[in-house]
């Protein structure tokens, strides 16, 4: 213990040998400015004694600064230089903070200029990870659900169209800084059909403050698409054309105009896209409608036709007295064609066998408006207001016909009875959802550094759910009641928010937030309402040891509500002894994190743990009342304790050779009721994920990318790993002429996912099976041929950015 206390008050005592400078760069509009140039100088003849970059909060610091007198210059690319007057350090233990100082933004001619930085592929900030694709070979020609999916700790699963962070469901889905109020699985379908080529970057938000949504009990993902912030009039278009197992095309349009406190921008996107994927499955079962004991063999093909268009327009205009006013509109609709065939093969104890055989034809048109006013201003003494107006419409129709055809073991027909054995089954299906939104945002920046943010928020949704199946017999349709939905929703959800960021020292700083939502949901038929109010704390702790590590510490409280259509009680049809289905009983998921991490240079370090109550796991097989149904539903998982550690490791090779590589793992418990015994199991999982940058001679550049996820569970169904490589390569053309890109997705063939029914407890049916999904890179590499040009004037003048789509609004609409 003594030596202990020894090395603590040497610690002590070193610590106030060091002469420290710290300060804070933000932009006009409040911002904080990161990776900006500090140097500090010798006044006498400006020679250099230090230099460093803005951290992600914009703060500097320079340690062990010697007597003498010095000169504080500070320049980022589009804004004007700050330098400071001579000060005098005048000992060790005498430290000088600048408190807030303001870069203007100014005007630079880009022409003739190569600009050899580039920001680093990750990025670490307090709140999460960014991933910055902007730079990254494989974006245009991309969907934003491509890029997603190359995203660590991302994982798309496609074959039921949801989205986990770090191995945990619950995210919720942003563009813009603007929730994405649709169910998991219609956001799926919508990013599919987005053209990357705008995009930006991807935050992985796993510790969100107080001023998001509380929504989102993995986190939150927010997909972020460049403004133009040129002076004058120019864009940008691009052409994609590309092969899988059907062909591919994509192309873009974009146009701004700035002059002064003006902006106007617009664009147009649009894709095809021939998509392919199967799944095969083989085990055992009892079913008593086809006489008991049995093993059967299924096997599903199933094509489908894209073909999505987004158009957008945009209007901003400064005023005077340091405010803005601006409104926006986005509309992307599609219009898809989808063939099935399902293949079951079952033979029945003792000697029967039956054969089903069915073609299901399909079509699926939805439509999704988002629109935004805002105003903003600008006080002085650092603070601004912010004002929010938004109003989202989605719509969605999905019209199928599936005609069933039965025999036995010699290929003669049969004819089983009961309704879903139909020779036809005709269905249809309506979503229609509209919601309304006002947020108002105000923040104040102290000269002492001290940040207060607070903000009110209030919105609305009505949404209607229309669904029914009819069945042929003798020749007429014949409506199935049980599968008839006519669903209305309404829901409120009002929030306060405030958070508060503390420097503490020269070197800490700590922010304190909390927020209380109060949720209100009904619907018009039987299913019970909820109506409650909830606080969700949060805290952020920083530590600088010095210029190159940093410790981080976080606590975050969170929220995932079921989706509109997880609470309908409806029936649509997947075959004759199963159903998809709603689960009215929902209860919505609960989660606590606790994350600590250090970062040294640019390398990455953290470990986390989190506890969530209630889960909601997607597409699980129970029984219904009568036990001669498989009813395929969302069900809650009673808890989930997750272990993790992740490391993010950004290497320089050479000038010419970069890489980045991720590592996350840990162990995960659990436990879930909805099987016929109430079951515990654990499991370990990691995720890995890389990529590698080559810039050769001749302006031609190479990108290797990869993922991995290993074996984990969702729910009851146990999961193989799997995982997919890709490669890039673009070339620059001389003079301005515009880049081409190849990317090759999938090189392996290797995005096959394997799942195991009936691993842990007795199921449905005490079904035992494994189930082969592939999806089309599995059956064919997608190779795709990108042209992109940019045009126009080259006059930057960097602006205050801003959020102008509907905020955190649209992420809560599944597609079955």
């Amino acid at each position: 213990m003594k030596s202990i206390l020894i090395t603590l008050m040497f610690y002590g005592f070193t610590q106030q040998l060091n002469a420290q400078i710290t300060g804070m760069v933000a932009a006009e509009g409040g911002e904080k400015i990161p990776f900006a140039n500090v140097l500090l100088l010798q006044a006498a003849d400006s020679s250099f004694a230090k230099g460093g970059l803005t951290d992600d909060e914009g703060r500097f610091l320079f340690e062990e600064v010697e007597k003498g007198r010095y000169l504080i210059r500070i320049s980022n690319l589009g804004f004007s230089t700050w330098i400071s007057q001579p000060f005098e350090i005048a000992g060790p233990d005498i430290p000088r903070d600048f408190g807030l100082q303001t870069l203007h933004a100014e005007a630079i001619q880009l022409e003739g200029l190569e600009v050899r930085a580039r920001k680093g592929l990750l990025q670490q900030q307090a709140e999460g990870t960014v991933f910055n694709v902007e730079g990254s070979v494989m974006t245009r020609g991309s969907s934003a659900l491509q890029v997603l999916e190359r995203s660590p700790g991302v994982f798309i699963d496609r074959r039921n169209n949801d989205i986990s962070l770090n191995g945990q469901n619950g995210v919720l889905l942003m563009i813009n800084g603007k929730q994405l109020r649709l169910p998991v699985a219609e956001a799926v379908n919508l990013l599919s059909g987005m053209s990357a080529d705008n995009l930006e970057k991807i935050e992985l938000l796993t510790a969100p403050s107080a001023k998001h949504d509380a929504e989102g009990s993995a986190g939150i993902i927010n997909i972020v698409f460049k403004k133009n912030d040129l002076e004058g009039t120019n864009g940008s278009f691009s052409l994609t054309g590309g092969h899988g197992w059907g062909p591919k095309g994509a192309g873009s349009f974009n146009l701004s105009r700035q002059r002064g406190g003006n902006r106007i921008s617009g664009g147009y996107a649009f894709s095809y896209d021939e998509t392919y994927s199967d799944l095969h499955g083989m085990g055992s079962e009892i079913v008593p409608a086809l006489g008991g004991d049995l093993d059967f063999d299924f096997k599903n093909v199933s094509k489908r036709i894209r073909r999505s268009h987004q158009f957008s327009l945009g209007l901003e205009r400064d005023l005077a007295a340091h405010s803005a006013i601006g409104a926006s509109l986005s509309y992307q609709f599609s219009n898809d064609g989808s063939g099935a065939f399902n293949r079951s093969h079952y033979e029945i104890d003792p000697d029967s066998m039956v054969n089903i055989r069915v073609n299901i034809a399909g079509q699926d048109k939805w439509n999704h408006l988002v629109s935004n006013v805002f105003f903003e201003k600008q006080f002085d003494g650092g603070a601004k207001l912010k004002l929010n107006g938004d109003y989202l419409h989605y719509r969605h129709q999905n019209p199928t016909l599936a005609g069933n055809q039965y025999s036995n073991g010699r290929g003669e027909p049969i004819y089983p009875q009961g309704g879903l054995y139909a020779e036809a089954i005709k269905g249809h299906s309506r979503t229609s959802i509209h919601i309304g939104v006002l947020k108002l945002d105000w923040e104040k920046t102290f000269s002492s550094g001290i940040r207060l943010e607070t903000g009110l928020k209030g919105s609305y949704a009505e949404s209607a759910n229309l669904g029914s199946l009819e069945r042929m017999e003798q020749e007429e349709w014949v409506a199935d009641e049980r599968s008839r939905t006519n669903l209305r929703v309404t829901e409120g959800i009002g929030a306060a928010y405030s958070s508060v960021y503390l420097p503490l020292g020269t070197s800490a700083n700590l922010t304190l937030g909390a927020r209380y939502e109060y949720w209100d949901q009904q619907f018009d038929d039987t299913t019970p309402g909820r109506r409650f109010g909830k606080l969700f704390p949060s805290l952020f702790f920083s530590k600088r040891f010095s210029e190159e590590t940093q410790l981080r510490f976080s606590y975050t409280k969170r929220i995932t509500r079921p989706d509109y259509n997880d609470l309908a009680s409806y029936l649509a049809y997947n075959d004759p002894i199963s159903v998809y289905s709603g689960n009215p009983l929902l209860k919505p998921a609960i989660s606590n994190q606790f994350k600590g991490g250090v970062q040294y240079k640019t390398a990455n370090f953290s470990a986390w743990y989190g506890y969530t109550d209630n889960p909601i796991a997607r597409y699980q097989i129970v029984e219904n009342a009568g036990s001669d149904l498989v009813i395929i539903s969302p069900q809650n998982v009673d808890w989930q304790r997750t272990y993790n550690v992740q490391a993010d490791l950004p290497v320089d090779f050479s000038k010419w050779w970069s890489a980045n590589f991720g590592l996350i793992a840990g162990y995960n418990r659990f436990k879930l009721s909805y099987t016929h015994e109430p079951v515990e199991e654990s499991f370990w999982a990691c995720g890995l994920n890389g990529s590698q940058t080559f810039i050769l001679p001749k302006r031609w550049s190479l990108e290797l990318s990869g993922w991995y996820v290993s074996r984990h569970y969702n729910g009851s169904v146990k999961v193989g790993g799997f995982g997919m490589l890709n490669a890039g390569v673009k070339h620059e053309l001389k003079n301005g002429r515009g880049s081409f890109q190849l990317s090759v997705s999938d090189l392996m063939g290797s995005m096959r996912i394997t799942s195991h029914l009936g691993t842990i407890g007795n199921e449905a049916f005490l079904v035992k099976a494994d189930v082969v999904y592939r999806a089309e890179s599995a059956v064919a590499p997608i190779l795709k041929l990108t042209y992109f040009q940019s045009f126009g004037n080259t006059q930057l003048k960097t602006r205050t950015r801003r959020n102008d789509d509907p905020e955190e609004e649209q992420s809560r609409i599944r597609k079955e």
